[in-house]
């Protein structure tokens, strides 16, 4: 970040020229700044384990083992709803909770609170044996999730440089598929129980090492601990002069003080929704994250394992473990992508590409619905559609929107912007879960990929005409886009 990011008015003289210039070299990211971020993003492979937690355990719900079933009963369509249903609700709750509470107690304790609740949460819904004290569980472990969602992207926004930020957010995402592919190789060789211990042990290692992390600066000078936000830029810029580093400090705190006006005299929500930057900050924030559910994304990993069993192909489990396999693939290779070729090119050919993967997948179960004899030699369709899928999805709509949209927001206004954006769309995604079961059973599978198939196109047609390129912009040119647009 630099003084030109903050502010518009040039240096009034060539010392203070020569001096920005200096505090405004791209320098790269130290050791421990990767360090402390890669710690905090454990919270993220826990939430893509959670993520898909119902894939392998709803195999093995639907067993008639009372042995191998948790339930001690094939679980049906009303019960399995609530199951990938109502956590989405609880969801909701650490959306509009827990991220609130990162401006009052700090960024720090605020992740280490999640990490405790949700560690608790999965050792619980481990020594579950009824859908009660599963879906209780469950519920409480996606609100930590969901929380983690918000706070762990605000975090690292304020402890990185500007200009690698959308990398690291991108790497974030990466996170993601590594903690539903560890989900999906546990799940499908060990009990419920067991591998939803397994999973949790990213949680035990974050609870351990984030103690060694720093509070964010911003948050720090927010709260006037002006000498606790230079400790922490000199742990996290080691590789800066003190005169860069106090530079840096200058700009957080004429940015903050540039902001003063607009945090404190009403609510923060209502302030962005009286400007226009503020508004369309929150309408581009929500597409994103909208289009990255109505595309199916979220319900095709959470279900992966018993969607493809009803495919009659390759195990269900093997597709997911292959898929998630290929995910965490096409999701290292967008962090490279993205700030190359701009955000707005990524989204658009994701969203075709899911578009057309999913047609084909909707033929496919339609023709296995219709019990068409050509299904016999399209075995392996079903394989190669999910893959070009994964491939599509991790190339955009996947990792982009959780990582940019904090971007879109002043550093006081970012977790009830972003909590506000996943509240709407949890609100969306809840019923959109809900429902899929029931409509899955009623009218068979190959109508709900049609949906996936039609929000994908519609999805390239809305980031084509309506979303701005936002590539390699401090947060004074994203704001100045967003009023000028």
């Amino acid at each position: 970040m630099t003084s030109e990011d903050f502010t518009n008015t040039p240096p009034e003289d060539s010392d203070e020229r020569s001096n920005n210039d200096e505090v405004t070299h791209n320098k790269p990211e130290t050791l421990f700044t990767y360090f402390t971020i890669g710690t905090a993003f454990l919270l993220i492979m826990a939430g893509g384990s959670t993520l898909v937690w119902s894939s392998p355990a709803v195999v093995q719900m639907k067993l008639a083992d009372p042995i191998e079933n948790p339930l001690s009963k094939p679980i049906e369509a009303p019960e399995l709803s609530l199951l990938i249903g109502l956590p989405t609700v609880g969801g909701l709750l650490g959306c509009f909770v827990i991220p609130k509470l990162s401006d009052i107690v700090g960024r720090k304790r605020t992740l280490l609170t999640i990490g405790s609740i949700w560690l608790l949460a999965m050792i619980a819904t481990s020594f579950s044996h009824n859908l009660t004290t599963f879906v209780a569980f469950t519920c409480a472990s996606a609100a930590m999730q969901s929380a983690s969602f918000v706070a762990v992207p605000i975090y690292l926004t304020e402890i990185c440089q500007y200009h690698s930020r959308a990398q690291l957010g991108c790497i974030l995402s990466l996170f993601l598929p590594i903690g539903e592919l560890f989900t999906y190789s546990a799940g499908s060789a060990l009990s419920v129980r067991d591998f939803t211990l397994v999973i949790s042990t990213p949680l035990m290692v974050f609870l351990v090492l984030f103690h060694l992390a720093p509070e964010s600066p911003v948050y720090s000078l927010t709260k006037g601990r002006a000498e606790e936000c230079r400790r922490s830029l000199r742990k996290l810029r080691s590789n800066k002069s003190e005169k860069e580093v106090n530079g840096e400090y200058d700009q957080i705190r004429a940015h903050l003080d540039s902001q003063e006006g607009e945090s404190g005299k009403e609510l923060v929500i209502l302030g962005l929704l009286k400007t226009k930057e503020g508004r369309l900050g929150l309408v581009f924030g929500t597409i994103q994250i909208l289009i990255q559910f109505l595309t199916g994304g979220t319900l095709v990993m959470q279900l992966m394992g018993p969607i493809f069993d009803e495919a009659n192909t390759i195990s269900g489990n093997t597709i997911a473990i292959i898929a998630g396999a290929a995910k965490v693939v096409f999701f290292l290779l967008a962090s490279f992508l993205v700030e190359r070729t701009g955000r707005r090119p990524l989204l658009i050919v994701s969203c075709v590409g899911t578009g057309i993967s999913t047609a084909v997948l909707c033929v496919y179960f339609y023709l296995n619905y219709t019990n068409d004899p050509v299904v016999d030699d399209l075995k392996l369709l079903p394989l190669g559609a999910v893959l070009f899928y994964i491939m599509s999805y991790s190339m955009g709509i996947g990792p982009i929107p959780l990582a940019v949209i904090s971007e879109m927001f002043p550093s006081h206004a970012r977790s009830v912007a972003i909590s506000f954006i996943c509240m709407f769309c949890g609100v969306v995604l809840a019923v959109y879960n809900s429902c899929y079961p029931i409509l899955a059973e009623q009218a068979g599978t190959h109508w709900c990929f049609f949906m996936f198939c039609l929000f994908s196109f519609v999805g390239a047609v809305v980031v084509y005409f309506v979303l701005p390129e936002t590539k390699g912009k401090s947060d004074a040119e994203i704001r100045q886009i967003l009023m000028d647009y």
